[in-house]
């Protein structure tokens, strides 16, 4: 049953067809469906388009940077007359 989805994958699976026959070990249905699955959610990730700007975590970063940035301006520094 796994070589016959195998077979019935269409072309442009050739790469992860190919992968799985040197394992020289075929995966059971189960096994083999999941990792279809798998593939073809990392494909549709693949195609989805970036979105504009940087990525969230440098702007996340950039943001905490910048908010520290205008508290700390308004600071003088240590107090006097402390020991």
């Amino acid at each position: 049953m796994a070589l016959m989805t195998l077979v019935g994958l269409p072309f442009e699976w050739y790469m992860f067809r190919t992968t799985l026959l040197n394992y020289n070990v075929i995966p059971g249905f189960e096994e083999l469906i999941a990792r279809c699955i798998h593939e073809e959610t990392r494909e549709e990730e693949q195609e989805m388009p970036m979105p504009k700007g940087p990525p969230a975590a440098f702007s996340s970063h950039a943001n905490k940077r910048n908010n520290s940035e205008t508290k700390s301006k308004g600071k003088v520094g240590p107090k006097a007359g402390r020991k």
